[in-house]
């Protein structure tokens, strides 16, 4: 079973899609940017669900992306943003950053497990 990564700061929000993705793949959850490149070294992460907003005292999704496009060891890795940003144009901003993929809160399960399916490596 593939093995992905969420980046969320929220308890709840990484219940729940740990919950609707424990039939297509195993999810591995951090907090914050330490424990993603913990996780990152430690399992064969085939994609990452990245929460742009991690809180106020933390590095963003955006410069996260940035960091690991930046770093060959996981610049392959497929990044969907997650986020509560989906006004007009947000969905092509992001992607012009360099996520693969974009995902607005809330989001339905169908529309998740499509994105990991089709994404994870």
């Amino acid at each position: 079973m593939k093995q992905i990564l969420n980046v969320e700061n929220d308890n709840i929000n990484a219940f729940l899609t740990e919950r609707m993705l424990r039939d297509v793949c195993v999810v591995h959850t951090a907090e914050d940017e330490p424990e993603m490149y913990q996780l990152l070294s430690s399992q064969p992460i085939s994609l990452v669900l990245m929460d742009i907003h991690l809180g106020e005292d933390k590095a963003d999704g955006t410069q996260l992306l940035q960091q690991l496009r930046e770093d060959p060891r996981y610049s392959h890795l497929p990044i969907i943003a997650v986020t509560a940003y989906a006004m007009p144009g947000d969905e092509d901003r992001f992607l012009a950053m360099g996520f693969n993929a974009y995902l607005a809160k809330p989001f339905l399960q169908e529309d998740l497990e499509m994105l990991v399916k089709t994404l994870a490596v």
